[in-house]
């Protein structure tokens, strides 16, 4: 998917711009992934959160405008959690691990176990030295991939919402 990779590439740069040039304004920041995820949901409606197990919600959630805020918030809350959590040693990194191998386990896809084999190799070194973090670039980039791709694997019916519910 073409749009999506595009996305995951502009959230990664925005957080390269960031780590490089420093000080980019957090208003910038927020406003450009609410425009990632803008263009993202009007170019696939997978990626919005529009269904649950409860008829209330469900209800909610058929106003496009309601499941539409949702998901921009599932999607940016969780990009800038996983951005925050990355100050401490290892955290981003470990959860991010667990999460790709999730995926791989409920959806068989390989490429959820390369970027899970690709993490743990990162958090493994990070716990040894101490010296590195994911930065802005690598927290948004996998902030923004598990949380679009936690959506879509649910509207696919691959993933329980109880899972992602204790993953994110």
């Amino acid at each position: 998917n073409k749009i999506f990779l595009a996305s995951v590439l502009f959230v990664g740069l925005l957080g390269f711009a960031d780590d490089a040039y420093g000080g980019i304004h957090y208003y910038f920041k927020l406003f450009f992934l609410i425009f990632v995820n803008i263009i993202l949901f009007i170019s696939f409606n997978q990626f919005l959160f529009f269904k649950t197990s409860l008829e209330f919600f469900n209800i909610l959630l058929s106003n496009s405008t309601f499941a539409f805020l949702v998901s921009l918030i599932i999607i940016t809350g969780f990009t800038n959690a996983l951005n925050i959590s990355d100050g401490a040693n290892g955290i981003a990194s470990g959860i991010a691990a667990l999460i790709f191998l999730i995926f791989f386990y409920e959806t068989n896809e390989v490429f959820f176990l390369y970027i899970f084999k690709f993490i743990i190799i990162f958090f493994i070194y990070n716990i040894i030295f101490g010296k590195l973090f994911l930065g802005d670039c690598g927290s948004y980039f996998l902030g923004f991939t598990i949380s679009a791709v936690s959506i879509y694997l649910y509207n696919q019916n691959d993933i329980s919402a109880g899972i992602l519910a204790t993953l994110l």
